[in-house]
């Protein structure tokens, strides 16, 4: 006879427990393995870049500077809308 708490089995609970804990280390695995890839794939130019043009809605001068990156360094996008605004 198995242990009980209340009406439910106690190994039928353990049971449940060890299915979930499957679940997860797979699907943890799968997680682990996406970041990987994504890691692996990572790319950055060369050498510093820009481009100059009119602002498709505005129709102000626009300048952008495109500038290489470390690995694993992200990228920060700044926008000036405003004129005189730093």
């Amino acid at each position: 006879m198995g242990w009980s708490v209340g009406c439910i089995n106690m190994s039928s609970r353990i049971a449940v427990l060890e299915e979930k804990v499957k679940i997860w280390k797979a699907s943890r695995a799968n997680w682990v393995a996406r970041i990987k890839d994504i890691m692996l794939k990572q790319r950055t130019i060369a050498k510093e870049c820009s481009l100059t043009g009119k602002g498709i809605h505005t129709g102000h001068s626009v300048n952008v500077v495109f500038k290489p990156r470390s690995a694993n360094e992200a990228s920060v996008l700044c926008v000036r809308i405003l004129p005189n605004v730093p």
